[in-house]
């Protein structure tokens, strides 16, 4: 969100950092943590613009408030930062909408 704390922001070290770590708590405690690998990676620096760009949600989607007045642009109201975007709900909707990281997901699965 713009306007806030700064200090609430993770860097994208730090960020990509504790994605390596929930990735490591998946293999170690299997069928806990209930998200897909392909949505963590696409929460990476490296990743994550290419979504946000794109935002599923801010295309396809809505949201209101608890008054039930429209949000605007996004769940997280209109002045969200997508570009430092941290919400799961448009890096799982960009995953489930590519075929080719559903099969990957499958065959690691199958494989598992």
């Amino acid at each position: 969100m713009t306007g806030l704390d700064e200090a609430l922001w993770l860097d994208w070290p730090t960020r990509d950092r504790l994605i390596d770590q929930i990735l490591a708590l998946k293999k170690k405690y299997p069928g806990f943590i209930n998200m897909l690998d392909s949505t963590l990676e696409l929460m990476r620096e490296k990743n994550a613009k290419k979504v946000t760009d794109n935002c599923g949600f801010r295309l396809k989607a809505f949201a209101y408030g608890p008054t039930g007045e429209p949000k605007g642009k996004c769940m997280m109201g209109d002045n969200a930062d997508c570009d430092r975007c941290g919400c799961v709900v448009p890096f799982h909707m960009a995953t489930i909408s590519s075929r080719r990281l559903m099969i990957k997901e499958q065959i690691k699965r199958l494989t598992a």
